[in-house]
């Protein structure tokens, strides 16, 4: 079974009163199951109560609140969707989505394992969350808004936009300069393209610069890490290695490794 998330952090947490954000920006999806106590969460449709023998799928890529009243003990994990239409299909969901655990009676066997995967990788723990994780999915997606003519409309005026931005992706583009492209201001831009997109013009731009430091660190074995991250627009091998890691689940230079022959 092919894979469809990276599993970039996870495991068993006691989440004291302590655990709590005003809004903090989290591009990853989670999946939660609650053991003991409560917590809300808030993904953008307003606070849902987070309650044992429950499974919970949080959206990414949007502001997140989360508290906390007394400890929280869960079972957790954040989830880096590999393919990027599937990545933005998921963003377009509205709100939280719960399960009872009865329902998904193989989820608590599979989940008990987290721990052991993050510690020790095991290959085996690792296709039964995949295998959970799919199932889940193809239950989720049809919530997902149908684009309307508008939002098609909408994705043919930005087009000019977005074929800017690609191209100049590397060189710092500006977003005035992308938003005078279809004839708008900058913060009427950045609103219509991130609704229209599913991710803000800078996280295009940086997903674009990823996917090119890439290429080049699997099809140009003479240059550095350094020399690409000039060459893609980070400057600084330091902000490639971070951004790569976070996106790709290895710094550039394991990358390398895994793909040269």
């Amino acid at each position: 079974m092919s894979r469809l998330f990276h599993f970039r952090h996870g495991g068993k947490t006691a989440c004291t009163t302590t655990w709590r954000s005003s809004g903090v920006h989290e591009p990853d999806h989670k999946l939660y199951i609650p053991l003991t106590g409560y917590g809300f969460y808030d993904a953008g449709m307003g606070e849902r109560e987070l309650r044992p023998d429950h499974l919970y799928f949080i959206p990414g890529g949007r502001r997140h609140r989360y508290h906390c009243p007394q400890q929280l003990t869960l079972y957790w994990v954040h989830l880096h969707a590999l393919d990027h239409d599937l990545d933005q299909r998921l963003n377009r969901l509205n709100d939280i989505h719960a399960w009872p655990c009865a329902r998904w009676h193989h989820a608590q066997t599979a989940w008990a394992g987290l721990e052991q995967f993050f510690n020790f990788r095991d290959p085996a723990i690792d296709l039964r969350l995949q295998a959970l994780i799919a199932e889940l999915i193809a239950t989720l997606l049809v919530h997902v808004p149908t684009p309307t003519d508008h939002d098609q409309e909408l994705l043919l005026r930005l087009a000019p936009a977005a074929a800017w931005l690609d191209e100049h992706a590397c060189s710092n583009p500006g977003l005035m300069a992308a938003a005078k492209r279809v004839d708008l201001s900058p913060v009427h831009f950045h609103r219509l393209a991130t609704r229209c997109w599913g991710e803000t013009p800078h996280a295009r731009v940086q997903r674009v610069r990823l996917e090119h430091a890439r290429a080049l660190l699997r099809d140009d074995h003479d240059l550095s890490v350094a020399a690409i991250a000039e060459r893609c627009g980070f400057g600084n091998p330091f902000y490639l290695t971070r951004a790569f890691t976070q996106r790709f689940g290895m710094p550039p230079t394991a990358y390398r490794r895994r793909v040269t022959p």
